[in-house]
């Protein structure tokens, strides 16, 4: 092991649904035993790709900084007195700084990211990079007070959105852009990305995405799969047909439809192609 114990909470811990929130993520480590080696990199996995990384701090037993550093962005991946962005993925983000040893420091992530479904969690573990098989994984716990609200009979790395109960709906942060495109081979606005969020989604579900001419006929698919709650961007179509030619500008209608666990959803959407 790494540590005697690595409790982790996160704050705050009922949030809105798919909306951008600013959470602050610490661990308190127990480090008492001999032979315990420390740790240097966390890691926490998200329900989507995380929206940025603001910051990362180290205190001492006594809760004074003692080091830590602010990111500019994602693709900030220098090293500034060990503190550096390790990895960015859709499900989790590892962060490295100097190698902790001390019992009772603490290790704060304040990061930025969307919540999906009623209860996510943001579980978390620790690693020591000069041992590729060494990880311990965080409990929940108190770990420290993050903020205004923070019971700590409450802590844990879990978040709520009770809205979910309720809301009722499966695709929220809809975006189809450009609007219009033009799929001429220019570089410029040559393919429309479509682009939502996936909420309350437990088990893999069929997702359609169609385009429709005016009268309703269907002229051409962009995705046909099955999906879970998340963060989707990756759905492109470059104005052609299921035949693959290239369709007539005019307008055409983009059909969106989830077919979720206990009820289905669909949105349509007007998109003008041009040359």
């Amino acid at each position: 092991p790494l540590a005697d114990s690595l409790k982790a909470e996160i704050f705050p811990r009922e949030v809105s649904v798919s909306k951008s929130i600013d959470f602050v993520y610490s661990v308190l480590a127990v480090i008492k035993s001999t032979g315990l080696t420390g740790f240097d990199t966390i890691e926490i996995s998200t329900p989507s790709r995380v929206e940025g990384i603001d910051a990362i701090q180290l205190f001492d037993a006594g809760g004074a900084l003692i080091g830590g550093r602010e990111f500019a962005d994602l693709n900030d991946r220098t090293a500034v007195d060990g503190f550096r962005i390790v990895s960015v993925t859709d499900n989790h983000f590892a962060l490295a700084f100097p190698h902790v040893t001390a019992n009772h420091s603490r290790v704060d992530i304040r990061f930025r990211s969307q919540v999906l479904t009623y209860s996510t969690n943001f579980g978390g573990s620790m690693r020591l990079s000069t041992a590729t098989e060494a990880f311990q994984v965080v409990t929940a716990g108190n770990a420290a007070s993050l903020g205004a609200g923070d019971d700590p009979r409450n802590s844990g790395t879990t978040v709520l959105s009770p809205e979910v109960l309720s809301g009722g709906r499966l695709l929220d942060q809809v975006s189809i852009h450009p609007n219009p495109f033009s799929p001429n081979g220019d570089g410029v606005n040559d393919h429309l990305t479509v682009e939502y969020n996936l909420l309350s989604v437990t088990a893999p579900s069929p997702v359609s995405i169609t385009v429709h001419d005016l009268r309703g006929r269907l002229v051409g698919i962009i995705n046909q799969s099955e999906e879970i709650s998340g963060r989707y961007q990756d759905k492109r179509w470059d104005g052609r047909s299921q035949s693959g030619d290239l369709l007539p500008p005019g307008l055409y209608i983009i059909r969106i439809e989830v077919d979720g666990d206990a009820e289905n959803a669909e949105l349509a959407s007007l998109v003008s192609l041009a040359y």
